[in-house]
Formats: structure tokens, sequence, C-alpha cells
């Protein structure tokens, strides 16, 4: 674990808007989110849910299985299998990052005002959010010769963990169906060596329709009134200061390369 866990709990930041059209003041919704948390399903008015928007969680709990077996189980289950349960309180999350300047880039990307929550959460309730990421680039890997993506491995290990790479070869069985590679994508955001790879990473990821991050996460079953540290404006936040950067790593640019070979 990093700095900014301890035991088993870290620090996240969640980045939201409050739309201009939305009934009452900024302040009265920062007010709210310090009494009563980030639950699932608060609403913020005609333009969407206030609090972040809702991911649905892959039904697998966190694991360190070797990817190899989560391959086979991917392979035996189908690509029919039901991934989401999204009737449970468990089987939804709450969006959040695992540094601060990828909640004010989510804070401030869109018309409103930014605003950023600081949380404390146990790590055991928490799973990677790959939509922006991994969902599209680890099925192209798969695909992949080794040697078109060799030059982006380094920065892949140090963005979600060294294990990745396993699961890219793993996956090579898989490529018959990109239902199957998604399957697989869902155990791995599940990982728990991902989960800390991604706490503890320093690469800048620059994913689908212009997100900027370095982590992000989903907190199964929202963020309750005890768990919240501090509510405050974004355009309040210096994060030019930053932790030191370790690299970029861009979508985009990642997948034209594997796509050309």
């Amino acid at each position: 674990m990093n700095d900014k866990t301890t035991g088993q709990s870290v620090i996240v930041w969640g980045g939201l808007v409050i739309d201009d059209e939305m009934p009452r003041s900024v302040e009265d919704y920062i007010t709210e989110i310090k009494e009563t948390g980030c639950p699932l399903g608060a609403d913020g008015g005609k333009n969407g849910l206030m609090r972040g928007f809702q991911l649905a969680v892959p039904v697998i709990s966190q694991h360190e299985l070797d990817p190899f077996d989560v391959a086979h189980r991917v392979q035996e289950a189908g690509p029919g299998s039901e991934r989401y349960d999204t009737e449970s309180k468990e089987g939804l999350a709450v969006c959040v990052c695992g540094d601060q300047g990828g909640a004010v880039h989510y804070a401030t990307r869109s018309r409103g005002v930014g605003i950023v929550i600081k949380a404390r959460v146990p790590v055991d309730r928490m799973t990677v959010d790959g939509r922006d990421f991994l969902y599209t680039a680890v099925p192209e890997l798969c695909k992949a010769e080794p040697q078109s993506f060799a030059p982006f491995l380094p920065l892949l290990k140090a963005a979600f963990s060294g294990i990745i790479e396993t699961y890219i070869e793993a996956g090579r069985a898989l490529t018959t169906d990109v239902q199957l590679l998604f399957r697989l994508v869902d155990y791995l955001v599940m990982d728990r060596r991902v989960i800390e790879g991604q706490l503890a990473s320093r690469v800048d990821l620059f994913g689908r329709y212009g997100t900027a991050f370095r982590s992000a996460f989903g907190i199964r079953g929202g963020i309750v009134p005890s768990e919240i540290v501090d509510v405050v404006k974004a355009d309040k936040l210096d994060v030019t200061e930053g932790e030191p950067q370790g690299g970029e790593l861009r979508l985009l640019e990642l997948v034209q390369r594997v796509r050309r070979r």
C-alpha cells in the first residue's frame, strides 16, 4: 500500500459537478454530502446524479487468482454468463479517483461548479473502474502480437501492477469472442493486486472521451457520512504540486499502435 492508506483503508477523491440548473446552492449540496455521504441514487436534479456516476460492479469477489485459472473459468462459463447484479446494493458503486488531480479533472470538465469529495474508505469495498481504459485496452492487447505493445508494457505494469502482463497472456485463449475478453477484464478489475497497483500508480492515464486520471475506482455500496473527510469547491484546490509523474499512457496511441501490426 502507499502512503495514502492506513491499515486497510485508503484516501480517495470524487469529482462532481453541480449543474447551473440544479435547484439549490452549491453550499447546500456540500453540507448535504457532509451529512449524508454519497449514497447510491442521490439525485442532483434533471441532469442526473449529483453524487457521481454509478458503476456496475462485476459479480465477482476481490481475489488474487492466477490469470490462467481465470481464463479457464471464463471459458467454461461461456459468453452468456451474468456479469452484473444491479438490483443489489453491493452490485453498484460510487465512482472516485485515487488521486486528487483526477477528481478535479472530472469536477471541471463540464458546465457548472465543480466540487471534490475527500473520503477514507475500506480497500475491500473497492473495484477498479475500467470503463475509460481497461475494457478497451485489454481486449486489444490480448489479440495483438506482444512485440507491438512491448514499448507500453512497463507503463501498463506501473499503472496496473505486473499481473496485467499475465492477464494479457492468459486472454489469448479467449480472443474468439470479445464477450469472453470483457469477462476477463471483470476479473482483472476485482483483482486485489490490480487495485493496489492503481492506488500506488504515478502514471497519468488518458482514456476514452478525453478523460485524464491516474487511478479510477468504484466504492461498492456508496460512501457513508463517517467516511467523508472533506468536501470543497474544486477551484479551491491546487493540483500543480502533486506527486511526481511516472509517465503517460494514452489509450488512443496504444490502440493505434497494436492495430497497425
